[in-house]
């Protein structure tokens, strides 16, 4: 390939002597018989169908075409060979009127298109290669996505699943608690009512206790004010018979005597005398002994009056 591009400067040299082959004049020159709607001097047709390998075969009146067609169509070096061969379609579209003119149609066909597809083959496949190994690294690449895709969906899958099932627990946990509170509290209201009930039975016990107690106290008081007279009368009898008893004892104690007829002496009354007891240390007659013999001293219950016998 380097011979073939050492061949260019002097092929353009041989060609300048050519009128159509002037490189400033050859973008110009649209011959009459070329009809530029021919797609068989595409570089696409000019690639396929090729045996014949090699430059030497390259037809000289093509090259001043190919060179001007590189430095007007792309910006590509006469020796970057990898650069021409991918851009050679807008080489080729510069190239094909001035290739027809110059070289003809058949010579077009049988000699510029097999060596075009010669220069470019080692390119091709590298591109080739090089397109199978980026269409391969895609291909690794959407692999590797959708594992990855699908790991995601399994993970998103498994956590929407524990989360379902913590939702759950928790759910059936609140449940309980709910229905332990509520047991505690329907114990609790259970409770305070038999409390309650219990401690209205104790206030009604102790109501009925009060209303008889309360009952039995007026009829006690109903007892007392009518047989309030009677007590008050015995009760008057009953201090003046003390008091008198207590004034014969006095004098009973202070002389010593009784009356034979139950009179104490020192009234002036007459009678038998029994003998006086000053000799002795304690007296004869004690108010016991009074009361025993003289039934006098008894009052009637019925006629409570001071002093009367029976």
């Amino acid at each position: 390939m380097k011979n073939f591009f050492a061949l260019l400067p002097a092929l353009a040299l041989l060609a300048s002597a050519h009128p159509y082959l002037d490189p400033r004049s050859v973008k110009d020159v649209t011959p009459s018989h070329v009809d530029p709607s021919d797609n068989d001097v595409s570089f696409e047709h000019l690639v396929k169908n090729t045996t014949t390998p090699g430059i030497d075969s390259l037809p000289s009146c093509a090259i001043p075409c190919i060179q001007i067609a590189v430095r007007s169509a792309s910006n590509c070096t006469l020796d970057d060979l990898p650069c021409l061969c991918k851009q050679r379609a807008k080489i080729a579209a510069a190239a094909k009127k001035c290739i027809l003119h110059t070289c003809g149609a058949k010579k077009t066909l049988k000699k510029v298109r097999p060596q075009v597809q010669a220069m470019c083959k080692e390119e091709d496949e590298k591109e080739e290669a090089k397109r199978k190994a980026e269409k391969k690294k895609l291909k690794e690449q959407e692999q590797a996505r959708k594992k990855a895709e699908k790991e995601q969906k399994q993970r998103d899958k498994a956590q929407k699943e524990a989360e379902k099932k913590n939702k759950k627990e928790e759910e059936k946990k609140r449940k309980e608690k709910e229905k332990e509170e509520k047991k505690k509290k329907k114990e609790e209201a259970k409770k305070k009512k038999e409390e309650q009930k219990e401690f209205e039975k104790h206030q009604k016990e102790e109501e009925k206790r009060l209303k008889e107690e309360e009952k039995r106290k007026k009829k006690q008081k109903e007892e007392e004010e009518k047989n309030g007279g009677q007590s008050e009368k015995r009760g008057e009898t009953d201090e003046m018979c003390e008091a008198e008893e207590m004034r014969k004892a006095e004098h009973i104690c202070e002389h010593g005597e009784l009356c034979k007829h139950g009179e104490l002496c020192g009234h002036g009354e007459t009678g038998e005398i029994e003998e006086r007891g000053e000799m002795k240390k304690e007296p004869t007659f004690t108010l016991e002994k009074v009361k025993a013999a003289h039934t006098w001293w008894k009052i009637d219950k019925e006629h409570p009056v001071k002093g009367e016998p029976f």
